[in-house]
């Protein structure tokens, strides 16, 4: 399925086995340096709950692929409503095993974006919301060639902390962290503690880094706070990627 509006592009397609849609502007494509930005959802969502946000960053004049996380959307496991219960008491390992066989996959959607598209790693970003903000996490540790990330609501704790020596993700990675004060399922601690020692660890924190924590917010944020944070989350991609 291809649709055309006002010059912009929007393209359901599959990278190997990962159900993909593509938003971009077609000016955008045809140029030869080009940004892009990979999104991943939350739990027991899907791409197209973002479609707003991917049009957005396309707007931005980035390339955006909003992807179907594992056992997901057009890759549904069929028990995933029963998996992801939360009186499962397996259910945060289930989680946590969908993250990490997504994040594995990070390689594939980059040669895609680098062969296909002609975008290079440097251009490259990913953004997760929720469980996609712990796959971004997840990324980092075992992929750290892309150039920023933007993790909103979630933890470096389960994902990014077990890969050893994390910090060396960081020594050409720029990554914006969002999470808000009143999370009933999130704790900020982790992502406190990280960014603080990536202040400690790099002057150039103030230009390569950003904590943001919405105070009054809850896991589904304030009208308010969530228009600030994705218009925040938006300049620091362009800022990173354009």
């Amino acid at each position: 399925m291809i649709q055309r509006i006002v010059s912009m592009l929007i393209k359901k397609l599959r990278i190997e086995e990962i159900p993909a849609l593509l938003y971009a502007k077609e000016s955008v494509l045809r140029g030869k340096t080009k940004g892009a930005v990979i999104m991943y959802h939350g739990s027991s969502a899907s791409k197209e709950i973002h479609e707003k946000e991917l049009k957005s960053i396309a707007e931005a004049g980035l390339l955006a692929i909003g992807i179907d996380c594992v056992w997901h959307g057009e890759r549904l496991n069929p028990d995933l409503e029963n998996l992801f219960n939360h009186n499962n008491p397996d259910m945060f390992k289930n989680m946590l095993k969908a993250v990490n066989a997504t994040a594995l996959e990070l390689p594939v959607l980059t040669d895609f974006l680098n062969k296909n598209l002609g975008v290079q790693n440097r251009r490259i970003g990913i953004l997760g919301i929720s469980m996609g903000a712990f796959i971004v996490y997840k990324a980092l540790s075992i992929y750290p060639k892309i150039k920023c990330s933007a993790a909103i609501l979630g933890t470096p704790k389960y994902c990014l902390y077990e890969s050893g020596n994390y910090l060396k993700s960081f020594s050409k990675h720029n990554l914006l962290s969002v999470n808000a004060g009143k999370d009933q399922y999130i704790s900020n601690k982790e992502t406190r503690h990280l960014h603080s020692i990536l202040k400690k660890r790099y002057e150039s924190y103030a230009d390569r880094f950003l904590y943001k924590e919405y105070k009054l917010s809850d896991h589904f944020m304030l009208p308010d706070d969530w228009n600030d944070c994705w218009h925040c989350s938006l300049d620091f991609l362009k800022k990173n990627l354009s």
